[in-house]
C-alpha cells in the first residue's frame, strides 16, 4: 500500500510506515504481499522493489524531515534491524523456512554486510540530524540515541566528534525538560555503545539529586539509572545519586510494583559500584523472600544477579540465600538455567562462607546429567570448579567430567589465562588430580608464543597448583621462569604472588636461581614490607631455605620485619621462620631473641613437627632462650604431650636439641624414656658412603693409616672415618656439595654437627671440602700430600 501511494506520502507518513512495520514485526502480525508457504521468487522480488522504493525515498529526503520524523525513522529502522537480527540468530541450527517479510527487510536494511549497510543508514541519518540537532526535544534526542544504541552504531563526523557527543551537548542544555523515563533512556543508550560522556552523566546525576523528590520515577527507570551508572563505572563518583534513589525505594510502603528484573538490577548496581546501602538490601531481600516460594516471575537470570549482588556486596542475609537455594533445589529441572547463571549462582554461594551442599549437588547432578560441556564457555567451566572448591563441596564426578572434557578438546585457545589457572588451582586444592588433565594444560601453555596474557595472580596460582600436587613439569616451570626473568619489573606482583612463585619453585625442586634472585632483588628494593602477611613472610623465607638460596640482604630485611611483628605469627609460621634461618646457617640473634617470647606463648599450640623444628633451630643458632627452655618450661610439657606423634626426623632433631642443652650444661631435660627414644631415632639415621668419601678412604689407607669407616660416636653422630695419628684419634668428615650453600657457606646442619662433635665427642675433627679434594683431579700424589698436610704427618 505504501508503494502505491508513495508520491503522495508526506515525511510524517513515511516515518509512520517504519514505525508500523517495526511494531508488526514485534507482535508477529505482519502481513506482506506473500502467501506464507507459497512464496516464489517473482513475488519476493516484487516486494523487495516496493519496500526498497520506500527506503530510497526515505534516505533521499531524510535531510528535509523535521526532528520528530528523523527520530521516528531512526527508531523504526533500528527496531526492524534488531528484530531481523534476533530472528536470524534464533534460526541458527534449525530448518525452518525464512519468513518473507524478514527476508525482504534483511535484503534492504541489512544486506550481506550488516555493519557496512547499517553504518551507511545511520551515518546518513546522523548527517541529516546534525544541522538541526538543537531543535530536537528530549524525546527526539532520546529516540535518536536509543535507535543507534540498539544497533551498536556510533556515527562519526568530519570534525572527529560523534553523534553521541552532539546529542550530549543538546541534552545537557535542555536537561530540565527531560522526564524521568527520558533521563533513564538517554544514559542507558550512551552506556550501551560505551560512549561514556562524563559531563552528561554528571549533569544527569546532579539533576536527579537536586530534585525535591523522585516520585515520578517508575521502578524500571530507577533500576535502569542505577544499572547504567554502575556499568559505566560512575557509581562511586555519584554515590549521592545512588543514595537518593535507594532512600526513595526504602521509604516506599512496599515493593509490589518492582518486578524481579527491577529488584535484581538495583542490588546488582550497588554491588557493581561497590556501594553500600544496608536498608535497601534488607528491603529487597524481604520482598524476594516473601515472593519467591509462590511466585514464578523470578527468572533464573534475575535470581543469579540477586545472589551475586548480595555475595559481592557482602550483604549478609542468610534467609535470602536459604530461600533461593531451597527454590532452586525444589525445581523439577534446571534446564532453564543457562551455564552463565549456574556459574554466577555457585560463585555467589561459595562467597557466603555458609554450607549449601544440596544446592551444589543439584547443580553438579544437572551438569553431569546434561553431559554437554560444549555449551559452557571456558570462563563458566572454570568459575564453577572454582566455586565448588572455595565452597568446600567435593564432587569427584563433576571434576572428572571437566577433566575429561578438557583432555578431549583439540585446542585450548578459547581458554584465557585466568580460566586455565582457576581450573588447575581448583583441581589441586580439591585434590582432584588427573595427570593427563594437568599435562594437557601444561602442553598448551608451553606451546604459547609468549605469556604476556598471564597476570601475576594467574602465574602464581598455576605454579602453586603444579607444585601442590607434585606434578613435576620442568618445561613449564622453565617457560614461566624465562617469562618472569624477562619482565622489566615485578611491581605488578602482590606479596602473595611472589610467595607462591618461590614456594612452587622450591617445592618442585627447581634449581632456577635466576627466579629467586629476581624476586629477592624486588623485595629488597621495596620501601617496606607492610603488605606482607605473616604467612607470606613465612612462606617466602621457607622457600628460599628449601631451595638453599641464601640472600643475606633479603634475609636481613625479612628478619627485621619478622622481629618487629613477632606477635602476629602463628606457631607454624614461627616454626618455619626459625627452621629456615637455622638451616641456612643465618644466625640472626635479634630475630631468634625476638621470637623467643612469642614461641613461649604459643608452644602449647604447636604440633610435633613444629616443636622439633623450633628446638633444632635454637640448637643450631646456639642462642640461649631462658624463657622458652627451662626445667619447668611449657616446651618440655608440650613435648611430653606429643611424645607419641614425633616422626623419626622429629626425634632426631630433639636429640640434637638435648645435646645442645648438654653443651650449655643446662639442667633442662626430657623424660628419660623420651630421650632414649630420640637417641635411638638419631643413630638409625645413616647415609651411604659417596664416591668422594670412598676416594678419601682409599687415599688415607695409601698413606699408611688404617681408617675406620662410619664411626658411631657416644653422642650419636656418625663420622665418615676415624684415624689415629701418634696416639691421637682424628675424626674425618668428607663434606660434599650438600654440606654447603651456593657461596660455600656451611649449612646449619653441618655447622651444628661440627660444633657438637667438637664440644661433646672429645676428639679433634678434620674437614675435607669437596672443592679442595676435586682440584687435585686424579693425581693421587697430590691427594696424599694434601691429607698428610691436614693430619700433620710430616711434622
Amino acid at each position: 500500500m505504501a508503494h502505491d501511494h508513495l508520491e503522495s506520502m508526506r515525511p510524517r507518513d513515511i516515518s509512520a510506515f517504519w514505525t508500523l512495520v517495526s511494531r508488526l514485526l514485534a507482535t508477529g502480525d505482519s502481513h506482506c504481499d506473500l502467501d506464507r508457504g507459497r512464496q516464489d521468487a517473482e513475488q519476493l522480488q516484487s516486494l523487495v522493489r516496493h519496500v526498497n522504493s520506500v527506503f530510497v525515498r526515505t534516505m533521499d529526503e531524510i535531510s528535509t524531515y523535521a526532528p520528530r520524523e528523523v527520530a521516528q525513522v531512526a527508531l523504526g529502522i533500528a527496531r526492524i534491524v534488531n528484530i531481523v537480527g534476533r530472528y536470524d540468530r534464533d534460526r541458527v541450527g534449525t530448518s525452518h523456512p525464512v519468513d518473507g517479510e524478514h527476508q525482504v527487510l534483511r535484503c534492504i536494511l541489512v544486506g550481506r554486510n550488516s555493519q557496512r549497510r547499517g553504518g551507511y543508514i545511520f551515518q546518513s541519518i546522523a548527517n541529516a540530524s546534525s544541522p538541526n540537532m538543537y531543535k530536537f526535544d528530549p524525546q527526539c534526542l532520546c529516540n535518536l540515541a536509543y535507535a543507534n544504541a540498539i544497533v551498536g552504531s556510533v556515527p562519526e563526523f568530519d570534525d572527529g566528534g560523534t553523534l553521541f557527543d552532539l546529542i550530549a551537548e543538546c541534552a545537557i542544555r535542555r536537561l530540565g525538560e527531560f522526564k524521568a523515563q527520558e533521563l533513564a533512556s538517554i544514559v542507558w543508550s550512551f552506556e550501551k555503545v560505551r560512549q561514556i560522556h562524563l559531563r552528561l552523566f554528571g549533569e544527569v546525576a546532579c539533576h536527579i539529586v537536586a530534585m525535591g523528590d523522585v516520585r515520578e520515577f517508575k521502578p524500571r527507570e530507577i533500576a535502569n539509572i542505577l544499572l547504567t551508572f554502575a556499568k559505566a563505572g560512575y557509581g562511586q563518583r555519584n554515590a549521592s545519586l545512588f543514595n537518593k534513589l535507594a532512600d526513595h525505594v526504602v521509604g516506599l510502603t512496599n515493593l509490589e510494583t518492582f518486578n524481579s528484573q527491577d529488584l535484581s538490577n538495583m542490588v546488582w548496581a550497588f554491588a557493581k559500584a561497590d556501594l553500600s546501602h544496608p536498608d535497601l538490601f534488607e528491603k529487597v531481600a524481604a520482598r524476594v523472600i516473601a515472593s519467591l516460594p509462590s511466585s514464578s516471575s523470578f527468572m533464573p537470570h534475575h535470581l543469579s544477579m540477586i545472589v551475586w549482588a548480595y555475595a559481592t556486596a557482602e550483604a549478609s542475609n542468610q534467609r535470602l540465600f536459604q530461600t533461593v537455594a531451597a527454590h532452586i533445589t525444589s525445581l523439577g529441572s534446571l534446564s532453564n538455567y543457562k551455564p552463565q547463571e549456574l556459574s554466577c549462582i555457585t560463585s555467589a554461594y561459595a562467597k557466603t562462607g555458609e554450607s549449601y551442599p544440596k544446592l551444589f549437588k543439584r547443580v553438579a547432578d544437572h551438569i553431569i546429567t546434561a553431559d554437554n560441556l560444549l555449551q559452557f564457555k571456558p570462563q563458566e567451566v572454570s568459575s564453577i570448579l572454582l566455586a565448588f572448591t572455595k565452597a568446600g563441596e567435593s564432587n569427584p564426578n563433576l571434576f572428572k567430567m571437566v577433566a575429561n572434557h578438557i583432555i578431549s578438546l583439540e585446542s585450548l585457545m578459547e581458554f584465557n589465562s585466568q580460566a586455565l589457572s582457576n581450573m588447575i588451582w581448583a583441581c589441586a586444592k580439591s585434590k582432584e588430580t588427573n595427570p593427563f588433565f594437568f599435562a594437557t594444560i601444561a602442553d598448551h601453555i608451553i606451546a604459547l608464543n609468549d605469556m604476556r596474557e598471564f597476570t601475576p595472580q594467574a602465574l602464581s596460582s598455576m605454579l602453586w597448583s603444579f607444585a601442590k600436587i607434585e606434578e613435576s613439569n620442568p618445561m613449564l616451570f622453565n617457560k614461566v621462569a624465562d617469562h618472569i626473568i624477562a619482565l622489566d619489573s615485578l611491581d605488578g606482583f602482590k606479596p602473595q604472588d611472589l610467595s607462591n612463585i618461590v614456594w612452587a619453585f622450591a617445592k618442585e625442586g627447581s634449581s632456577n636461581h635466576r627466579v629467586f634472585d629476581k624476586v629477592a632483588a624486588h623485595i629488597i628494593g621495596l620501601d617496606n614490607l607492610r603488605e606482607f602477611t605473616p604467612q607470606t613472610l613465612s612462606n617466602t623465607i621457607w622457600s628460599y631455605a628449601r631451595a638453599k638460596n641464601c640472600h643475606p640482604l633479603l634475609f636481613g630485611k625479612l628478619a627485621n620485619e619478622a622481629a618487629s611483628r613477632c606477635g602476629e605469627f602463628s606457631s607454624q609460621e614461627i616454626s618455619n621462620v626459625l627452621w629456615s634461618y637455622a638451616s641456612l646457617g643465618i644466625l640472626d640473634i635479634t630475630l631468634f631473641s625476638s621470637l623467643e617470647r612469642a614461641v613461649a606463648g604459643c608452644v602449647g599450640n604447636c604440633n610435633s613437627q613444629e616443636l622439633a623444628n623450633i628446638a633444632w633451630a635454637y640448637a643450631v643458632a646456639n642462642i640461649d632462650a631462658p624463657h622458652l627452655f627451662h626445667d619447668k618450661s611449657s616446651f618440655v610439657n608440650a613435648c611430653i604431650q606429643q611424645k607419641d606423634n614425633f616422626s623419626v626426623e622429629d626425634l632426631s632433631q630433639l636429640h640434637q636439641w638435648r645435646l645442645w642443652q648438654m653443651e650449655l650444661m643446662s639442667n633442662v631435660s626430657l623424660p628419660l624414656s623420651l630421650e632414649q627414644k630420640c637417641h635411638n631415632a638419631f643413630i638409625l639415621t645413616r647415609s651411604h658412603p659417596s664416591a668422594l668419601q670412598n676416594d678419601v678412604i682409599f687415599e688415607l689407607s695409601a698413606i699408611g693409616l688404617d681408617p675406620e669407616e662410619e664411626i658411631l660416636t657416644d653422642i650419636g653422630y656418625r663420622l665418615d672415618a676415624l684415624v689415629e695419628v701418634r696416639g691421637t684419634k682424628f675424626g674425618i668428615e668428607v663434606d660434599g656439595p650438600f654440606h654447603f650453600l651456593g657461596s660455600r657457606n656451611l649449612t646449619g646442619s653441618t655447622m651444628l654437627k661440627r660444633r657438637q662433635v667438637t664440644a661433646l665427642a672429645g676428639m679433634p675433627l678434620v674437614f675435607i671440602p669437596y672443592w679442595e679434594w676435586n682440584k687435585h683431579g686424579n693425581n693421587s700424589f697430590k691427594k696424599r700430600q694434601y691429607l698428610r698436610s691436614l693430619l700433620r704427618l710430616d711434622n
